[in-house]
């Protein structure tokens, strides 16, 4: 996959800690009565309950490397994503001299979409969180990007050029913790608000966001342990 930053070459796998690596046990067997009704898929982030990142309601973005499957969930623990007791996990380090690299996952959005979530930052170094919302499923289409920094600072890029339009937008958070983050898309403008307050209102936008992106990009050297909690995709 091409990155915005220049050449990035093929890493080597990334050292990993403190994500469960066990097969999730909760996830509900497949029926085996042809004439039972078919339960319908559990919703993005209700996986995460069970410990799965389900195949149904995710697709990784994992550059040119493929993820095994297990009871229909991705283990996706080799690149530093795991799910745990209802929160998407980003838990990984590097040792590599590398321009980049980035990993997460996609998902469907509904139409008139609202985005919640809080996360929690334990470590970020030379590594941003990044939260997405794109026309397809490649970091490469058409999108809005909410960039997490260190220091407590937020950047809203266009995709794929990464063009900053909001820019530094500094958050006074509790010990890394980011509470009640809205992402909002009206007509054809962007509102994000934290904790209530508006950080960016009423922004034009030329995309209708199809897909959200959960994940991350990490630099030489780089850090991060994070959590993502309490995700909701609410239709409006």
């Amino acid at each position: 996959m091409d990155k915005a930053i220049g050449s990035t070459p093929t890493p080597a796998i990334i050292s990993t800690v403190s994500i469960p690596t066990s097969s999730p046990t909760n996830t509900p067997p497949l029926s085996t009565n042809p004439t039972d009704t078919p339960e319908p898929p559990i919703i993005a982030s209700k996986d995460w309950e069970a410990d799965c990142i389900s195949i149904a309601n995710w697709k990784p973005d994992l550059e040119n490397e493929t993820a095994e499957i297990y009871n229909d969930c991705y283990d996706l623990v080799p690149w530093g994503i795991g799910a745990n007791n209802g929160n998407l996990l980003f838990t990984t380090t590097s040792n590599q001299t590398i321009s980049a690299m980035e990993y997460g996952i996609f998902t469907p959005l509904p139409q008139n979409k609202e985005f919640h979530f809080s996360i929690q930052i334990k470590t970020l170094n030379n590594s941003e969180v990044w939260i997405g919302f794109f026309d397809q499923n490649s970091l490469q289409s058409k999108g809005i990007l909410v960039a997490i920094q260190p220091d407590d600072n937020f950047d809203i890029r266009e995709m794929p050029s990464q063009v900053e339009f909001a820019d530094n937008i500094h958050l006074y958070s509790e010990a890394g913790d980011y509470e009640n983050i809205q992402i909002e898309f009206i007509g054809s403008s962007l509102y994000v608000t934290v904790d209530g307050q508006p950080i960016l209102a009423g922004y034009p936008i030329s995309i209708s966001p199809k897909k959200l992106f959960l994940g991350y990009r990490m630099l030489s050297d780089g850090e991060i342990k994070a959590t993502i909690r309490s995700m909701e995709i609410r239709k409006k």
